[in-house]
């Protein structure tokens, strides 16, 4: 089955002639104010308003610049001269919470928070270290079997105690079952002078 399709859409029917409907009623208007202009002015204003009808007139009628007419044309023109040349997009920020700052995005890293300890419990746990004795807290004792303080070099001892430090902050967990906790250290741990050479981690057992 074959179907006509339309072709030339942007090409208006002729009415009368090689006229349109649109080029036939500007010249129309064109006629009726001339000849009532005849009637009004004198022979020389008649000749030179009717040179300025008829040039208007035409190009409305018979002048297509870009494709289109000129009725068109003169509107798109006046449209542009005073609309903003320049476009920005203005962002309203009154309704938008923020709910994060998300690291991957940005590519930043965060830096890892070191837990501080105040010198007050690294003095009790040098105490600790010293007397080789036990901290018994509400039935939670932490008994500790290592050599002297003075065997340990300054990183040493900060790891010591950041290790004992947090066994001791676990307290409640312990609390409920009763069972105190010993941490017992290695021989490398006695023998050790930095902190490179320290274990990763203590043997941590619970005490039957």
């Amino acid at each position: 089955m074959l179907f006509n399709v339309p072709q030339f859409i942007n090409i208006e029917d002729k009415i009368v002639g090689p006229f349109t409907a649109k080029q036939l009623g500007w010249l129309v208007a064109g006629g009726l104010i001339l000849m009532i202009l005849w009637n009004i002015l004198t022979q020389e204003a008649f000749i030179m308003a009717a040179i300025i009808i008829v040039a208007v007139v035409g190009a409305l009628a018979f002048f297509r610049p870009y494709g289109q007419s000129f009725s068109q044309f003169l509107f798109f023109s006046v449209f542009f001269l005073f609309r903003p040349k320049i476009y920005v997009w203005q962002r309203n920020y009154d309704n938008i919470k923020v709910l994060g700052k998300i690291s991957a995005q940005t590519g930043e890293k965060e830096t890892p928070k070191h837990k501080k300890i105040s010198s007050e419990k690294i003095e009790r746990i040098s105490v600790l270290l010293d007397e080789n004795r036990s901290i018994d807290r509400n039935d939670f004792s932490l008994q500790t079997n290592i050599a002297s303080k003075d065997n340990f070099s300054g990183d040493a001892k900060s790891k010591i105690s950041r290790i004992v430090e947090g066994v001791l902050e676990k307290k409640e967990k312990f609390e409920g079952e009763k069972k105190p906790m010993r941490i017992s250290f290695s021989q490398d741990w006695g023998s050790a002078k930095s902190q490179v050479d320290l274990p990763d981690n203590p043997a941590i057992r619970f005490k039957s």
